[in-house]
């Protein structure tokens, strides 16, 4: 069912949580809470409905300021800066 991706050994386990969650708290943050807000519902609606949510979620995300950002750095060949972005 693949809910286990990966086996660490105990020594090593809090480094790579710790990278994990740096990963994330880079992000930014709507997409981050739309992400997981859409996750958790597909089993309560049907398939296509739940398509077009997350099509309505992505258009209304594109240009806000953290994809104006990921958008720019990625033009300018940089990582994006998503810190002083709500």
């Amino acid at each position: 069912m693949g809910f286990v991706n990966r086996i660490l050994p105990n020594d090593t386990l809090r480094g790579f949580v710790e990278a994990q969650v740096q990963k994330l708290v880079a992000l930014p943050s709507a997409s981050l809470l739309q992400t997981k807000k859409l996750m958790k519902d597909p089993y309560r609606v049907e398939v296509a409905l739940q398509i077009r949510r997350e099509n309505d979620v992505f258009r209304s995300l594109l240009s806000a300021p953290a994809a104006v950002e990921a958008m720019t750095a990625f033009s300018h060949k940089r990582k994006p800066d998503f810190s002083k972005l709500l």
